[in-house]
């Protein structure tokens, strides 16, 4: 199953004592099978400049982290294009999201991807597929 990994998913595989059903999930796919949203990228930047202003060493440790999972998933690196901007736009009259869930929302519903994420009940009124690996 070809999926988009939400910020919830990805950053709890950095935790040291990762949550067992999202480390299953993720050694039972392959590397092909999963993508990231720049969105994600970006969530985790401004994660990072909120952890610098109180504790440079941990950002420069989320630092890191963050330029390993864009050499990772460089090539599954999903941008914002025009059509999933018009698909975004399209969902959001009727099922309001967050700007940022909705353009991840959008991008999976474009590439006919099913989001990995512990908020099903947000994306589901989307209509996008969803799979909760913290279960």
């Amino acid at each position: 199953m070809a999926c988009l990994i939400d910020t919830c998913v990805i950053s709890e595989l950095r935790k040291p004592q990762c949550n067992p059903g999202v480390a299953a999930w993720m050694s039972g796919i392959s590397p092909e099978e999963a993508c990231l949203s720049v969105i994600t990228l970006g969530e985790i930047r401004r994660g990072i400049e909120l952890h610098r202003l109180k504790d440079p060493v941990a950002a420069g440790s989320l630092e890191r982290w963050l330029s390993g999972l864009e050499t990772h998933y460089a090539e599954r690196i999903l941008p914002i294009t025009a059509a999933i901007a018009d698909r975004w736009g399209h969902l959001s009259p009727h099922q309001p999201l967050p700007v940022s869930d909705g353009l991840i929302a959008a991008t999976a519903i474009e590439h006919r991807l099913s989001i990995v994420t512990r908020n099903v009940d947000d994306f589901r009124r989307s209509g996008v597929n969803t799979l909760n690996p913290f279960l």
